[in-house]
């Protein structure tokens, strides 16, 4: 605790723990205590970093948006139910209904992406399509071996004792 106090550069753990308990549930009157003893940070501070993270992901998804780049948006609708453990029988349920989005930009892609009338005229196509058309070439196999190769060298690296050297 009194390493905590005395250098601020300790506190990237008990940010972390106090975020951790927060999205656990933990009431503010434990944080708090566990702030006191040195364990983590306050409930306030918590909140301001909430504050900050939500903030940013805004920004970035604003940036990402704006910047030109493909990207691909997902909704995705959450209900939560609200202290459905002190409900009776005979009570309402009390729900949040809450939609969430992410933003994915993408990579390495196609030029032909934004060309909407080549994807258009490819419509009904696929009924004339046979086996030979979706068999592997001897190109996609030797892609699929460097593919294959490359991620056990990633693999092996990320694993080995001392990597970050």
């Amino acid at each position: 605790m009194l390493i905590f106090v005395r250098n601020w550069a300790t506190n990237i753990l008990a940010l972390v723990l106090g975020l951790f308990l927060k999205i656990g549930g933990t009431s503010v009157r434990v944080i708090n205590m566990l702030s006191n003893a040195g364990i983590c940070v306050s409930f306030k501070t918590i909140e301001c970093l909430k504050v900050v993270i939500s903030n940013n992901a805004v920004q970035h998804a604003v940036s990402l948006l704006a910047g030109g780049d493909p990207c691909f948006v997902i909704y995705d609708n959450i209900n939560l139910y609200l202290r459905k453990s002190q409900q009776r029988v005979f009570n309402q349920n009390s729900m949040l209904n809450i939609t969430n989005a992410a933003v994915i930009g993408l990579s390495n892609v196609d030029p032909s992406f934004t060309d909407l009338q080549a994807k258009l005229d490819l419509q009904g196509k696929c009924i004339n399509a046979t086996v030979e058309d979706i068999l592997p070439t001897p190109a996609n196999k030797d892609h699929l071996m460097a593919s294959f190769m490359a991620s056990i060298a990633q693999f092996l690296v990320l694993y080995t004792p001392g990597n970050n050297k």
